[in-house]
């Protein structure tokens, strides 16, 4: 639970008492005081109560589950290290995930294109498309346009917030789409912008932009960045700062040589057939020796 506050209160738009209660000689302190409040009677047995019980039992009830397997198997270097600082003491293999997708060259764009950022996720606040759309606005009139694919019926309160703070500016609202359509979205976009708020442990999203050859902008969060090559595959900006992306965003778009020439060097090879084939390997105890072409 310490943990939870601590992250929590780091990030630039928490709460005043998040941020107070993060500090490293408070943390225990915060959240020891904040699991004793929900058990004041207007709290227990409340959402409130519900929330701080699962957080606080977490790490033993995953201990005790993962007690049963001979090995743990993860998919970035972040959750390998949240593994270990929880005191997992299985043996860890990392596999990371694969995707199927087309990996044909991106196409070329035409004299005075002009770039087309892209969202594509949980229209929800800890994912952060609310930042982007705040760094996008501050860019030049006419510099770059915005699409972002999402349910919008996911969470309509927000969805509005987000519908009201896009107003006039070059920003579409697409809605979801097929995985079908992947390679045909990414197609589509110069870049892909993952503003998460919160840990993203390898989303297929990012993934699928690598693979398709689209450069990506991404919050500086572990389970992102190990992918990521600066200058090479894409970018990276602190996590929740608007000021941040839109430095970032800004550059990206407005050198339009350089955002040309990053998918001749943007990729990512891993399909879900090998992926598979290293998993299966565990339980035959053989070594794959595919090739990766």
């Amino acid at each position: 639970m310490a943990c939870y506050f601590k992250d929590a209160g780091s990030n630039p738009g928490a709460h005043g008492l998040l941020r107070w209660g993060a500090h490293p000689r408070r943390v225990n302190w915060f959240a020891g005081g904040v699991n004793l409040a929900r058990k004041i009677p207007p709290l227990r047995r409340g959402r409130i109560d519900g929330l701080m019980e699962d957080l606080a039992r977490r790490p033993d009830t995953l201990l005790y589950l993962y007690s049963v397997y001979r090995e743990v198997v993860t998919a970035t270097r972040f959750l390998r290290t949240a593994y270990e600082r929880n005191g997992f003491a299985k043996p860890m293999r990392s596999i990371p995930f694969g995707v199927d997708v087309e990996r044909d060259a991106k196409p070329k764009r035409s004299p005075g294109h002009r770039p087309v950022v892209g969202f594509i996720g949980q229209i929800a606040r800890h994912k952060g498309a609310d930042i982007l759309i705040e760094a996008f606005k501050r860019l030049p009139k006419g510099a770059a346009e915005l699409r972002i694919y999402g349910p919008g019926d996911q969470d309509p309160a927000f969805m509005a917030v987000l519908r009201a703070q896009a107003d006039g500016a070059a920003i579409q609202f697409r809605g979801t789409f097929t995985k079908e359509k992947m390679r045909e979205i990414m197609d589509s976009l110069d870049l892909l912008v993952i503003p998460s708020r919160w840990y993203e442990n390898s989303p297929l999203v990012l993934l699928n932009a690598l693979a398709t050859h689209t450069p990506v902008i991404v919050s500086d969060v572990a389970g992102m960045t190990e992918f990521l090559e600066e200058g090479r595959n894409g970018f990276s900006f602190r996590r929740g700062s608007v000021d941040s992306l839109e430095r970032v965003l800004g550059s990206a778009v407005l050198d339009g040589g350089r955002l040309s020439e990053m998918p001749l060097t943007t990729t990512y090879d891993r399909t879900t057939r090998i992926m598979a084939e290293e998993t299966m390997a565990i339980y035959t105890r053989e070594s794959p020796t595919r090739t990766v072409t």
